[in-house]
């Protein structure tokens, strides 16, 4: 899968990964990882319950 950001996403998103000492795909992996896994978990355990 091939994603395109903007010239300023894409420069956002490697500033921050080379913050956290990380190569921009991994970085971006996670970001994706945790936005999946809270819609899941927020699937399973709606708020308030």
């Amino acid at each position: 899968m091939t994603i395109h950001f903007p010239p300023d996403m894409e420069a956002c998103l490697l500033a921050q990964a080379r913050a956290e000492g990380v190569d921009v795909s991994d970085y971006v992996r996670n970001l994706v990882r945790g936005q999946i896994l809270a819609k899941t978990s927020a699937d399973f355990f709606p708020a308030g319950t």
